[in-house]
């Protein structure tokens, strides 16, 4: 009775794609042999070989673990918001980090949540053999989709998150989209234009075209409506600076200084953001040359935070939104190799995540930016993260990390700067980022 629930709740998870790990209990073990059709599944005899990999996206535990090992695992997954399932034959193996707990030793199962609460349950229990069906056919659409076969729905419409679609540009440039002047002496007056009309053209938004989508259509995105903070995600040469770089620089010509602002912080080099930091817009930068001047950034940032709240309360509105134009300007703080900073100044990570817990109100966006964010980025800013953008990955499951799907490992090396969009739970969608870099015509 208890495998068969366990699979039931494990089926439930399946279709988000995410990396899964197994330890079977040795007389069980041919009871999960159907997770070997799994795509990204992997069976371990130990927890400890758990801990000394990459965290997966889940872990399924069967049977009695040493209390050690099992701590170890945990202690190595939980930052990174791994769940792990366990199936346990006595309530008093069950370990006191354990949250919900689904009991199927009575008549009717009974689940007690994080707040100890009791409530009945159906019983749902799913069999080995139709798992191990539901496992193949999981296995013949993953292998059909890296051979680009079966992409698009039945109805044979194309995929939109299809980053090798022909009809995607392999280059495109920031001003032609944005409908910048190609004479060099009308660039003034056109940002002018665009400073004033930003209210009527994009109301309390934050919104910029990132490139264009399949087709050729523009693509934009709003760092209010879609966000409030973003996610940014790809390999060395994927083209992820110069995503940053459109990104910010598509936001200033979209708002004027009084009402935008950019903190940025460079742990690659201090060459991310290229002629961005010079932009009047700029309040502050950072980069991994100079660590003191991180913390005091830090400093900066707790200050920016209590200074905000203090402009709504005393305006008595629980949102930025409900000042006059230019009472406060948003911020938005972009941070590039969010990993190398978190490994550096892990002191800088608290004040981060109360950004992203209070950014919304407060007027506050995060862009964070690394080449593998499993393991970087925790489950709290995750939780406030809508607004995803996947470049190449080396393998799916960073692709299923960052949006949730393969698309983005299947990116051509030879297009940098292709990308996989994701907004909240709206499908994929391939875009070829513009790029901002010499002018703007």
């Amino acid at each position: 009775v208890a495998l068969a629930a366990a699979r039931a709740l494990l089926v439930e998870v399946l279709a988000s794609g995410a990396p899964l790990t197994v330890r079977p209990a040795a007389q069980d073990a041919p009871a999960w042999s159907w997770c070997r059709w799994l795509p990204h599944a992997r069976a371990v005899r130990t927890l400890d070989a758990v801990a000394a990999a990459d965290p997966p996206g889940l872990v399924v535990v069967d049977g009695p673990v040493p209390a050690g090992e099992l701590a170890r695992a945990w202690e190595r997954c939980a930052p990174a918001g791994t769940d792990v399932l366990l199936v346990l034959g006595d309530r008093t193996q069950v370990p006191a980090w354990c949250r919900t707990l689904v009991d199927v030793t009575g008549a009717v199962p009974v689940v007690t949540g994080p707040d100890g609460a009791r409530a009945p349950r159906e019983h749902v229990g799913v069999t080995a053999g139709w798992a191990l069906g539901l496992a193949r056919r999981l296995a013949a659409a993953e292998h059909l989709g890296r051979l680009g076969i079966g992409n698009g729905d039945r109805t044979g419409e194309p995929d939109p998150g299809d980053p090798t679609a022909r009809s995607l540009p392999s280059a495109v440039a920031l001003g032609p989209l944005l409908g910048a002047p190609r004479a060099p002496d009308r660039l003034a007056a056109w940002v002018a234009e665009r400073w004033q009309d930003a209210p009527r053209r994009d109301g309390h938004g934050l919104r910029t075209v990132l490139g264009v989508g399949p087709g050729g259509a523009p693509v934009a995105v709003d760092l209010v409506r879609d966000g409030p903070h973003v996610l940014v995600a790809g390999t060395t040469g994927a083209g992820k600076s110069e995503l940053l770089q459109t990104l910010v620089a598509g936001l200033a010509l979209g708002r004027p200084p009084d009402e935008l602002s950019f903190a940025l912080v460079d742990f690659k080099g201090g060459a991310s953001f290229g002629a961005c930091g010079r932009l009047p817009h700029v309040v502050g930068q950072v980069t991994d040359l100079d660590p003191g001047l991180a913390g005091r950034a830090l400093a900066g940032l707790r200050a920016e935070l209590h200074r905000r709240e203090r402009i709504l309360a005393a305006a008595e509105v629980a949102s930025i939104d409900a000042l006059p134009r230019g009472r406060l300007a948003r911020l938005v703080v972009v941070v590039d190799e969010f990993r190398a900073l978190a490994d550096d100044l892990p002191d800088l990570v608290p004040g981060l995540l109360r950004v992203a817990a209070q950014g919304r109100s407060l007027g506050v966006h995060l862009v964070l930016a690394t080449q593998r964010p499993a393991g970087a980025v925790s489950a709290d800013v995750r939780a406030n993260v809508t607004l995803r953008l996947a470049l190449r990955v080396v393998d799916v499951a960073d692709s299923r990390d960052v949006v949730d799907s393969p698309h983005a490992a299947r990116v051509p090396a030879s297009t940098p700067g292709r990308l996989i969009l994701r907004r909240g739970a709206e499908p994929p969608v391939a875009v070829q980022c513009a790029r901002a870099g010499g002018p703007l015509a």
